[in-house]
């Protein structure tokens, strides 16, 4: 009897708020690498890298497990690579510093945002008198940096060049990173205004993670995320508007073929604690 290979689908789609940096964006094919690509670890190895990460996960940014690779600039495109992280509202990247990806100085289309841009004024936690600064906290790790836009290149085929898009300049951070495809930055896929989902306008994406480490795992944006197939399966999300976190109607819990006794009012949005099946 065949079995089926243990991949592992995930799609998100919902009516969200269109589009800020682009207005002819349709869809893109982006490559995702997991973060012991190309380390040559042994089984031992993995594991228990895997469980130092799982252990830190809510403490540091780079204890993600999947990057999204990405370019930024013009005319020569600076490659950039970033935790893929749903519950994310900014993109940024690392700058100025030893593990530094981009060069604002090496982009002709790199611009400054003006202090009274919704951009800056909406920054997370901005530095007293510090025009577009942010700071973010993940548990024992910080970043901070200043916001800016600049041309941003999607797709491992058929790359999309995306105009004046906002993202992070990290300028400090204080999380550790190793590895051949340790991360250097984030790439936020919430629904927040600045996220890279809502700056594209898409209402859809999807990613299809393998097990095999060394593989370049695909991620579709747009009009690319495109579901059919006999054995698809789907849910709907649930999209509250004091939050730009994604949910997921939880109807219950199994505990091998013994569905438990959980009234089903437990797993109901809450808006003031925020509770529900959370997609992070």
């Amino acid at each position: 009897m065949d079995q089926i290979a243990p991949y592992f689908f995930i799609f998100l789609l919902a009516a969200f708020s269109k589009t800020l940096a682009s207005s002819t964006f349709d869809g893109a094919r982006l490559g995702m690498r997991h973060v012991d690509f190309g380390g040559n670890f042994t089984k031992d190895e993995l594991l228990a890298r895997s469980a130092f990460r799982s252990s830190r996960l809510s403490l540091q940014y780079s204890s993600g497990e999947y990057m999204i690779e990405l370019s930024i600039g013009t005319p020569d495109p600076q490659p950039i690579s970033g935790v893929a992280d749903t519950g994310s509202d900014i993109i940024w990247t690392q700058c100025e510093q030893p593990t530094s990806l981009y060069d604002p100085k090496k982009s002709q289309t790199y611009s400054a945002l003006p202090c009274n841009s919704n951009a800056c004024l909406n920054a997370p936690n901005p530095e007293p008198n510090q025009c577009c600064s942010y700071r973010i906290t993940y548990g024992s790790s910080t970043a901070q940096g200043t916001l800016l836009s600049d041309t941003i290149l999607l797709g491992d085929t058929n790359p999309v060049s995306v105009p004046e898009m906002v993202f992070g300049c990290t300028t400090s951070s204080t999380a550790t990173v190793s590895g051949a495809a340790a991360p250097t930055g984030i790439i936020g896929l919430s629904r927040s205004e600045y996220s890279l989902i809502e700056q594209l306008g898409v209402d859809k994406f999807s990613y299809c993670l393998q097990p095999d480490k060394d593989t370049i795992h695909p991620m579709f944006l747009g009009s690319a995320a495109i579901l059919d197939g006999s054995l698809v399966q789907s849910t709907p999300f649930v999209a509250p508007q004091e939050t730009t976190n994604y949910y997921v109607n939880l109807m219950g819990i199994s505990l091998g073929s013994e569905l438990l006794s959980i009234p089903q009012s437990l797993f109901q949005y809450k808006c003031i604690t925020h509770l529900m099946g959370l997609v992070g």
